[in-house]
């Protein structure tokens, strides 16, 4: 018995597999195209989004430095919405957000949904540093108050 387990302990050591790659050889060309395995900082994206009436949303996002919290001002920021009893049936194309005037960091955007019911809000920040953030928001068939 003792025996077995020895050649049992043996055979699983000697079995087993064993990677062995060079450090110099697979990390120098990544860090030449700043391709690295490291994660990327992202930004940090607070959402707000509200159905205004008319089928017409006001989506509006935040969008601050992960680190310093910083506001991202000239940025590439995008939305999308998305509705979730139909997922991709009725997605919107890209949503071109604007930075508000007097308020850096904050970017925001006017669309209209196709028709009523929940949808997925995303907002993305394609640059300086990629991000994506989502919200859920009802869009009721009768006119909100403002």
């Amino acid at each position: 018995m003792t025996a077995a387990l020895l050649v049992g302990v043996v055979g699983f050591l000697a079995t087993r597999p064993r990677v062995v790659v060079p450090a110099a050889a697979e990390t120098a060309p990544a860090e030449r195209h700043g391709q690295g395995n490291e994660q990327q900082p992202r930004a940090a994206i607070s959402i707000d989004s509200e159905h205004l009436g008319n089928l017409q949303v006001r989506i509006e996002a935040k969008v601050s430095s992960p680190t310093s919290y910083d506001p991202i001002t000239k940025g590439q920021v995008v939305a999308y919405t998305d509705m979730v009893a139909m997922p991709m049936a009725h997605k919107s194309s890209p949503i071109v957000m604007a930075e508000m005037s007097g308020q850096p960091g904050v970017y925001q955007a006017l669309t209209n949904v196709p028709m009523a019911g929940e949808y997925n809000v995303i907002v993305e920040v394609k640059q300086p540093m990629a991000s994506t953030a989502n919200q859920r928001l009802n869009v009721g068939t009768v006119e909100q108050k403002k």
